[in-house]
């Protein structure tokens, strides 16, 4: 894989009201551009997201940087455990040339709406740039398949480690430090950074966990207990059954069951589940939402 091309068109240009370009170049079509702003000014097409101010350092070329590219999509458990991490190595770094960049490509339709991901990048202090690629531009040009993924690419432009997943932090932490530490940066702290991951951030439990990842989309879930199938887009009455084993779950009164997602109608229905511990990714008045359950909810 060129990441040396990659690299060498992914370039940041300065303009006035701190508003930047960010060009991809796609051999045999021309170029592919994606307009961002930093520190809360948005133009459009709203492109490239960051939730705080970026210091004038990093908005300089990459070349020459250690540049670290994180792929998520904000409805990944598995990324929402990594992500203090990825936070506290660009905190940590930034002085030594450290530059992370973001990219968020959706799993789900629901996640290219650019709201859901300002929110998402506001609600996690998302504190580096990060590309909307709603298109999978840049995942396709990695030959990207998983979520969370990243990857570590040194000053001249060479990709020399990459970690699939959750865990390996203080490996991966280390590598960070060597690849800085080949640019001739001074005053590396050696030691790994300390997270105090909470809520949705924090580790799994894998020695008692007993629930995999499940969805409530017609497409893709499993274990679905209310009597018959989930009516596919349409309005029905569901009815839960009087007992859910592990890992099953069930409709109540009035929903519309979408190929993503599962649409209540009735304030009244309800969602019975019997997961040892849960997650839920809900939406209302256009804003996502995480409602953790630990045991049935």
């Amino acid at each position: 894989m060129q990441i040396e091309y990659i690299l060498e068109h992914m370039r940041v240009q300065v303009g006035r009201q701190r508003k930047e370009i960010l060009q991809l170049q796609r051999a045999g079509s021309g170029q592919h551009r994606l307009s961002f702003c930093w520190g809360g000014y948005w133009r459009r097409p709203r492109a490239f997201v960051t939730s705080g101010t970026v210091s004038r350092k990093s908005r300089a070329p990459l070349r020459g940087k250690l540049v670290l590219i994180d792929f998520w999509t904000y409805t990944c458990i598995n990324w929402l455990r990594t992500a203090p991490y990825v936070r506290a190595w660009a905190e940590k770094y930034k002085d030594q040339g450290l530059v992370v960049i973001g990219v968020h490509a959706p799993e789900f339709a629901f996640e290219k709406n650019i709201d859901n991901v300002r929110w998402a990048v506001k609600e996690m202090r998302i504190n580096y740039p990060v590309a909307v690629d709603n298109e999978h531009t840049i995942w396709r040009a990695f030959r990207y398949n998983y979520w969370p993924a990243l990857y570590f690419i040194d000053a001249q432009g060479r990709l020399r480690h990459h970690h699939f997943g959750e865990g390996s932090y203080e490996q991966s932490e280390k590598i960070i430090q060597e690849l800085l530490a080949e640019t001739g940066a001074a005053g590396i702290a050696r030691d790994p950074v300390s997270v105090l991951a909470r809520g949705i951030e924090a580790a799994a439990d894998w020695d008692s966990l007993k629930s995999r990842e499940n969805c409530l989309g017609y497409d893709r879930t499993q274990n679905f207990a209310s009597p018959g199938r989930p009516v596919l887009n349409k309005l029905h009455t569901y009815e839960s059954p009087a007992r859910l084993r592990l890992n099953e779950w069930a409709l109540a009164g009035d929903w519309t069951v979408r190929s993503e997602a599962a649409m209540l109608t009735n304030p009244m229905a309800a969602l019975p589940t019997a997961f040892t511990r849960a997650i839920f990714i809900l939406s209302w008045a256009r804003r996502p939402r995480e409602r953790r359950c630990d045991s049935a909810c």
